[in-house]
């Protein structure tokens, strides 16, 4: 009965309930508890270019607010988000959670000569007390303190 009328109505109606089920709320959660540091993309479901609006329907209210003078933080549990006033839209968001990775391993926690294994060579380095601050031209940024990774996020600025 191969390409009968009756096998083609069992295929779409097989197709249809598997896109279902990729909509249902048992999905949605698991995109909500997406932990992947994507660099020059996001970290889990913040996007770089978000507007204002969306985080907050994600992320709710942040426990503190920041402003700067072209930019205002917003500081979460474990997600820092810095949207740039004159856009409205998310420039920066680091995070200071071990949970959150790259989908070579790299995160918070990780080691200085693990980064640099993995991740590759550096656009920029800053030096700080007791570690530095590492640009990556791939939209990566992070901070490590006694070799160990602080902090990690991802920019649309690139780095200066």
């Amino acid at each position: 009965m191969k390409g009968s009328p009756h096998a083609i109505r069992i295929t779409l109606r097989l197709a249809l309930a598997a896109a279902l089920v990729a909509l249902s709320p048992v999905a949605a959660s698991a995109q909500s508890n997406d932990n992947l540091i994507v660099p020059g993309q996001r970290v889990g479901q913040i996007q770089l270019g978000m507007p204002v609006a969306q985080v907050y329907a994600i992320l709710g209210a942040p426990s503190r607010t920041d402003k700067l003078e072209e930019e205002t933080h917003y500081v979460y549990s474990d997600l820092n988000v810095v949207i740039k006033d004159s856009t409205q839209r998310v420039d920066v968001v680091n995070e200071t959670n071990s949970k959150y990775r790259t989908r070579e391993g790299v995160g918070v926690g990780s080691q200085d000569i693990e980064v640099r294994a993995k991740m590759g060579n550096f656009s920029t380095v800053k030096q700080i007390p007791n570690g530095a601050v590492y640009c990556y031209r791939s939209g990566m940024i992070l901070e490590t303190k006694n070799g160990i990774v602080d902090w990690i996020g991802v920019n649309g600025s690139g780095c200066n």
